[in-house]
């Protein structure tokens, strides 16, 4: 099965705290509407950007985005595992 990446970008001083914010409500969502993900969590790109994301089958991938719209989408290939 593949799975994707949905990636949610924060930009300026106060980017931290909002993806954290972010992550929370992201992570109430899918244990709502029982989507099942493989990872969920905030990064850091540079001093001032940071970015929420999650990793999920692809079919519940695009119910995600279609709803909640992340910035990028990153199609991880499963095939081997």
């Amino acid at each position: 099965m593949n799975e994707e990446t949905l990636l949610w970008d924060f930009f300026g001083p106060r980017a931290l705290p909002t993806a954290e914010h972010f992550l929370v409500h992201l992570v109430e969502f899918l244990s709502k509407n029982k989507i099942a993900h493989t990872d969920a969590q905030v990064t850091q790109e540079s001093a001032l950007h940071f970015v929420t994301f999650c990793t999920l089958n692809s079919a519940d991938a695009a119910k995600v985005a279609a709803t909640l719209r992340p910035k990028r989408r990153v199609l991880l290939n499963s095939e081997n595992t």
